[in-house]
Formats: structure tokens, sequence, C-alpha cells
């Protein structure tokens, strides 16, 4: 059950992580990162893959082998601005498997210093592929 709003503590719908996402290392962090991606920027995984989420925005929509990463708006940020609702747009995205009959793939949007850290021998990739 939610306790109810008290002044002495952190207010719900309020961001105790502000700017998080926008720092240019994460605190807290002391593993090892080499990346041209910078640390704290989206990412979408698909297995042992991660293309930056603003490299899928701006292509809006990227294919690799049988794998298409399709973007659309409508998602904030939660670790941007004091209130949640006014982050900047992330967008959401959709990961499907297109060879034979179309189906939804399992997929994550992490932080790319994340995914090295659980998935070292990952791949970011730094430019999409050409769409066919």
């Amino acid at each position: 059950m939610l306790a109810e709003p008290d002044d002495q503590q952190r207010r719900y719908g309020f961001n105790p992580y502000e700017r998080y996402d926008g720092l240019r290392w994460p605190f807290l962090y002391t593993g090892r990162y080499a990346e041209a991606t910078p640390p704290l920027a989206y990412v979408v995984v698909v297995g042992r893959d991660a293309w930056p989420l603003e490299m899928v925005r701006k292509s809006g929509r990227i294919r690799h082998g049988d794998i298409q990463i399709e973007w659309s708006k409508g998602m904030n940020s939660a670790l941007d601005a004091p209130v949640i609702a006014e982050g900047r747009e992330l967008g959401f995205v959709v990961v499907r498997r297109i060879a034979g009959r179309e189906k939804p793939l399992p997929y994550d949007v992490t932080f790319a210093f994340a995914f090295k850290a659980f998935m070292p021998t990952g791949t970011i990739h730094q430019a999409p592929p050409a769409l066919n």
C-alpha cells in the first residue's frame, strides 16, 4: 500500500535521479567501458547485439539480418526532469523477426555501460544497416 504523501519523504511523481541519463559517467559504477557509444546512452538490445536508441530514432526503422527495430514517439525518460512526465522524449521500440512469418522478439532498452557489463563480448553497432 502507498503511504500518504508527506513533505518529509520523497514525493510521488518526482524523480530522485534527476538528470542521471544526461551524466557523462554513471555514478557508483567502477567497471571498465571503452565503447564509442557514451556509457549512459540508451541502447536497444537483442541477444548479443545492441543499437543506440538515438540511431534507431533517427532512422525510424533499422534491419539487421532478419531483425527489424522500429521507433515511434510517445514515451519520456524517467531519469531526466524533476517531474517524470516532463522528461525528454525517448520513444518506444518494437522488435520483430521478419523472415518468414513476422513475430515479436524479446528485447531490452538499457544503458550502453550496463549492456557491456553484462554482455562484455556483445556488439554495439555504430551505424544503421542499409534498409532493403
